[in-house]
């Protein structure tokens, strides 16, 4: 065989390894081993790319049958995100639309709606142009807990364009994910934030005590903390105090949930969270990105994330297994919640967010619930994919629904 014979033959291969990485669930469970093939799923025309120069490559003469064969069913694989994503968008429509009311687009202010991602696909959003042009100006490590493990910080996003509406801005607090016992406030998820904020809303990105410092319910008293002290500081940050929402991812979306729906909790030392004992935690909205909605679903061994959280097994200490779950607090009148979950997720299976949907459709709460047919757990960490620009498309249109529904 010549040499290239040989070269066609390999590139076909790798073309075919790309396809199959694509449509393969996750080959590791951990965030950053899986990014690769995330990577593949959420930007398959890179796979296309490698699959059409193999084919060509392959067609060339002397042709390489085998070569292109593979690189024909690469092609094909590498296609199935792409021929999804031109379907799911009606779907999403559709689920928006059931959560949200069939008229739900016609009620926001002209305004708002102006502000919003125009379209579910567009070449900028495909590179991140808008996330990674949007301005805002940033304040970081401004601290608002004094714990006894460390001083809590959060990072704020102000908006450099006017109000949609009013002279005040609606506020959004930021929950990162991480097992609850690792990752950070901002890092990759800073352009979202700036995008955020040049939508006309002022960002909160906040920290939380990982559980290698403390058990819950520390982490949710830090939410709550968090929320309470944007309240107290509203005229410095020109936001409306009664116009606020959360966003998490995760375990960040678990714990946003927790601390819309729960009631407030108290801290052991008022002195950490004096905001909290003065200022109301209600929410407007809650936004939760493949949230763990039920403990009692999710892996409880020795060694897990959940165990070192709630300090034990789930036959160990039960009820603190159902006290952490957001489908105990379940009941009429909760804020309207966006759910958002990948399909291919198999860290967070899609079971927590359909239980929770199913719940909440049985209460007077709006719930939209979207699904994301390729998406993995973490899919939104890359800015431009396929996912994120499809969510974010949704997601827009809800905050804007939330903040300046007209009456």
């Amino acid at each position: 065989m010549n040499r290239k014979k040989i070269f066609a033959h390999m590139l076909a291969l790798v073309a075919l390894a790309f396809g199959l990485l694509i449509v393969l669930p996750n080959l590791s469970t951990g965030t950053i081993q899986a990014l690769p093939q995330m990577a593949l799923t959420e930007f398959p025309w890179l796979a296309a790319l490698v699959a059409v120069i193999a084919l060509i490559y392959a067609l060339r003469p002397p042709r390489v049958n085998w070569g292109v064969a593979f690189a024909l069913i690469a092609l094909l694989l590498a296609a199935q995100p792409m021929l999804q994503a031109f379907s799911v968008g009606a779907a999403l429509d559709a689920d928006m639309r059931a959560g949200l009311g069939d008229t739900y687009l016609e009620s926001i202010a002209p305004a708002a709606l102006e502000r919003v991602q125009d379209a579910r696909f567009s070449l900028l959003a495909a590179v991140g142009a808008r996330h990674f042009t949007a301005r805002a100006a940033v304040t970081v490590d401004v601290p608002f807990s004094e714990t006894p493990q460390r001083t809590l910080r959060l990072d704020v996003y102000q908006p450099q364009i006017p109000p949609a509406a009013g002279d005040t801005y609606p506020a959004i607090v930021v929950v990162h994910g991480g097992s609850w016992r690792w990752l950070d406030k901002g890092g990759v998820f800073a352009p979202h934030n700036r995008y955020l904020a040049s939508l006309g809303y002022v960002v909160f990105d906040i920290q939380y005590r990982f559980s290698t410092e403390a058990i819950w319910p520390a982490q949710l008293q830090d939410v709550q903390c968090a929320v309470a002290w944007v309240r107290a500081h509203a005229a410095t940050y020109s936001i409306d105090p009664a116009q606020m929402a959360l966003l998490g991812r995760s375990a960040g979306a678990h714990l946003a949930l927790m601390a819309a729906y729960h009631d407030r909790q108290t801290p052991a030392d008022p002195a950490e969270c004096p905001s909290l004992m003065e200022q109301d935690t209600s929410v407007n909205a809650v936004i939760a990105i493949y949230p763990v909605t039920d403990m009692r679903m999710y892996e409880s061994t020795p060694l897990s994330a959940i165990t070192a959280l709630l300090g034990g097994l789930n036959r160990e200490v039960p009820a603190v297994y159902a006290a952490a779950s957001p489908v105990e607090y379940v009941r009429d009148g909760l804020p309207p919640t966006l759910l958002i979950h990948g399909e291919m997720d198999n860290l967070v299976p899609t079971a927590h967010t359909e239980l929770l949907y199913n719940l909440l459709s049985a209460t007077d709460t709006p719930v939209a619930r979207l699904y994301v047919p390729w998406a993995r757990h973490g899919f939104d960490f890359l800015i431009g994919g396929l996912g994120t620009q499809i969510v974010q498309y949704d997601l827009d249109r809800f905050l804007a629904w939330v903040f300046y529904r007209q009456t």
